[in-house]
């Protein structure tokens, strides 16, 4: 019935033909009284009941007796409390059948008899919320949320039992509201827009807005936000702790580059007063034009002992105007400036690691052959103890040049067991620009992960060359700081073993991908094969997810933005959960940019991840790349662009 205000009745429907009746329904209790009726788009109403038929009504003249649109089988079985319709389809809690997925058009008043997809789950009333249908069983023991185009279940939690037929969920604000007996459970579904995660070995904080620094004079270091990037953490074991802050920095004054540091205080910290314990140089030769700089060092922490990791900045000299952290913004929110701590117990003999503060040269390079940077304090050898394990290998460094047009490319090269994967090539590369400014670092991060095996002597090495025959000089190592001194940006080579293949999922190609003419809003995959990779939880866990990518252009003015998207739960259909900005100030000229997120998953639920990325502006006619080289010169493989997820619990 159609009632008004004060519900008085103005109109009816009812089936009445051969094939349904409302008379014949009533006499067998098959009428359509157990659910009420769906409001759907263009005035229309869809109802089904007991019988598992379903019609389309007019909400605006239901016509009487047999003036139904459309009428059709809906499902073979019973139909109790409730549908949910979202984006064309109705969800249907079938007895006997299961969820069912049908497509409704309600332009043409029609809807398809034949399931979309179908769950046999024995569902409840179902809702549509946060991107997905929600259920749970008649039986109140299993919460559900299915990916509404394939029927994937997204979401399968526990619960204690006690529902029926007819009790229905809820959502508001990222909470789902369950019944069951004489209770009511809630669920809390909501991804942080800047997560930031703690587990026993991980610590962590981001934020989204942007920061400036005005007037700084180059020596003086200054937190970058003294609240929001600024962990604690107290070690339960002797450990190491692997320390990385990622922020997008930039100038409005060209000449002026950007410092990032990681100090640390806290038992034998800081190791100079007043000085951060790593850093790293942003380069000043463009003007709006961001580098997504990762600065990561790895230092002995004792158990017991409290530490606090700040991520704090300056710039590279007396700057009379401003520098800058977050690129954006999007959706009001500026590109997540993140700090955080991984601890690995000292016992477990799965961190190795070196660094320098020396300033290194390479002249005349032929652009072909790789380098050490330095043969004896940047190797890293290491024999795996007993299980199965990936060895994350990483390379920072801040790389330059004094003649414009010579890139710097760094490399993280692995001998032992089966490896090189090829001779005289390093597992992994990443090219810093040298187009873009003379003396201008880039803050370049090379990773990979490699399997290896227990017993097996292994050597990691950082190593360089340019990017074509140069017969100038290219640098690693920005500064010194302080100044007059000889320490210079901290190069770092370090190796975490990480067990396989339970505590990481890997992606890497190395092909070169292209995107010309993007709008510069909508974000787009990258590869949806080659670099996405799926993580189902059993219990609710907290993943490391990472991006790195070589990014460039051919024409300058037009930014590169890279990302990474989760589906999958209250992710529901994809969600960006961190970015980088990638400088177009310069063309030919790749920035290694790197992104990171940690971020809780929850337990039975399955998620989709993948890299994304963008122009940072609308670029008609405009192409955007991912991926330098290539190396060997005339082959086909281009510096490797990954994505990976490391479980944190």
């Amino acid at each position: 019935m159609k009632l008004t205000s004060v519900l008085a009745e103005t109109a009816f429907w009812a089936p009445d033909n051969a094939t349904q009746s409302w008379c014949a329904l009533h006499n067998s209790d098959s009428d359509i009284g157990s659910l009420g009726p769906a409001l759907l788009p263009n005035n229309t109403i869809f109802q089904t009941g007991k019988s598992g038929y379903g019609w389309l009504v007019s909400s605006t003249a239901p016509g009487g007796f047999d003036a139904q649109q459309f009428q059709g089988r809906a499902c073979t079985g019973s139909v109790f409390g409730g549908v949910a319709y979202y984006a064309g389809r109705v969800y249907i809690p079938c007895d006997g059948d299961g969820l069912v997925a049908l497509n409704v058009d309600t332009t043409a008043h029609t809807f398809n008899t034949t399931a979309a997809w179908t769950q046999a789950v024995t569902p409840g009333p179902p809702i549509a919320a946060m991107g997905l249908i929600w259920a749970r069983n008649q039986a109140g023991t299993r919460l559900y949320g299915f990916d509404p185009a394939a029927g994937t279940i997204r979401v399968n939690i526990t619960m204690s039992g006690g529902s029926n037929h007819f009790g229905s969920l809820a959502e508001d604000g990222g909470w789902i509201f369950a019944p069951h007996g004489t209770t009511i459970s809630a669920f809390d579904f909501n991804a942080p827009p800047c997560s930031s995660t703690t587990s026993p070995n991980w610590v962590a904080s981001c934020a989204t807005q942007q920061y400036t620094l005005t007037g700084n004079n180059g020596s003086t270091w200054v937190d970058v936000d003294a609240t929001n990037l600024s962990v604690t953490f107290t070690p339960p074991a002797n450990s190491w702790a692997v320390i990385s802050g990622n922020a997008d920095l930039w100038t409005s004054s060209a000449g002026f580059n950007q410092d990032i540091g990681l100090s640390v205080t806290g038992g034998v910290y800081p190791t100079t007063a007043g000085q951060p314990e790593a850093w790293k140089e942003s380069g000043g030769g463009a003007v709006f034009s961001p580098n997504a700089a990762l600065a990561q060092r790895v230092i002995p922490v004792l158990a017991a002992t409290a530490y606090t990791a700040r991520l704090q900045w300056k710039a590279s000299r007396a700057d009379p105007g401003t520098i800058w952290a977050g690129a954006g913004p999007i959706a009001g929110n500026y590109s997540p400036t993140r700090i955080s701590v991984m601890l690995v117990p000292t016992s477990a003999a799965a961190v190795f690691q070196a660094s320098s503060t020396a300033q290194y040269n390479l002249t005349g390079n032929d652009g072909a052959t790789w380098q050490n940077v330095d043969a004896t304090n940047l190797s890293v050898p290491f024999t795996p103890p007993a299980g199965n394990w990936l060895a994350f290998i990483s390379g920072n460094a801040d790389l330059w040049t004094v003649n414009a047009g010579y890139n710097q490319d760094l490399g993280v090269s692995l001998s032992g067991g089966i490896y090189p994967t090829t001779a005289n090539q390093p597992e992994a590369w990443k090219e810093s620009g040298g187009s873009a400014g003379t003396y201008s670092p880039n803050a370049a991060f090379a990773q990979t992960a490699v399997p290896v095996i227990a017993g097996t002597a292994y050597t990691a090495r950082l190593q360089w060359k340019a990017s074509r025959s140069d017969p100038g000089t290219i640098y690693a190592a920005a500064g010194p700081v302080p100044a007059g001194t000889a320490k210079y940006s901290p190069t770092t080579l370090s190796v975490v073993l990480i067990p396989s293949p339970a505590g990481a999922v890997v992606r890497s190609s190395t092909a070169q991908y292209n995107l010309p003419s993007s709008n510069g809003t909508t974000w787009q995959a990258i590869s949806n094969t080659a670099l996405q990779l799926t993580l189902a939880p059993g219990p609710s866990s907290n993943y490391l997810l990472s991006a790195n990518a070589d990014l460039w252009t051919t024409v300058a003015g037009y930014n590169q933005d890279i990302g990474i998207m989760v589906s999958g739960g209250t992710f529901g259909g994809g969600t960006l959960v961190t970015w980088k900005e990638s400088g177009g100030s310069g063309t030919y000229s790749p920035n290694a940019a790197f992104a990171f997120a940690d971020v809780p998953l929850v337990g039975g639920t399955t998620y989709t991840v993948w890299m994304v990325w963008k122009a940072n502006r609308a670029a008609s006619g405009v192409t955007i790349y991912a991926g330098a080289g290539p190396v060997p010169a005339g082959g086909a493989k281009f510096s490797p662009t990954s994505l990976t997820a490391v479980l944190l619990n």
